[in-house]
């Protein structure tokens, strides 16, 4: 229902947030998590259906694929199927632009 999908996306605005501090403070550890923050975020956002939300998701959708073609290239045995599930997410907002405006 509405309330549990408002109340899903404060959850995933405030890991992010927690989340981004965190990866700042320790990037080896955590930018990974971060980019999987980003991910869920822009998955909740997109689901608003509205044009400004779209947006939003998929500008955190590209933040996650810069993350993870990072890791990626550092790390491609650890994170190229990160990285390839992120380009379907970003694939999938990027085809929303046009259905929400």
């Amino acid at each position: 229902d509405a309330a549990s999908r408002g109340e899903a996306l404060a959850h995933a605005k405030e890991a992010v947030s927690i989340r981004r501090k965190i990866a700042e403070e320790q990037p080896a550890v955590y930018l990974h998590d971060l980019a999987t923050s980003l991910s869920n975020l822009s998955n909740r956002l997109s689901e608003k259906g509205d044009a400004a939300s779209r947006r939003e998701a998929l500008a955190y959708a590209r933040e996650a694929v810069g993350i993870y073609r990072k890791l990626a290239a550092e790390q491609p045995a650890i994170y190229l199927a990160d990285l390839a599930m992120s380009l379907n997410n970003l694939t999938v907002r990027l085809s929303e632009q046009g259905d929400a405006a």
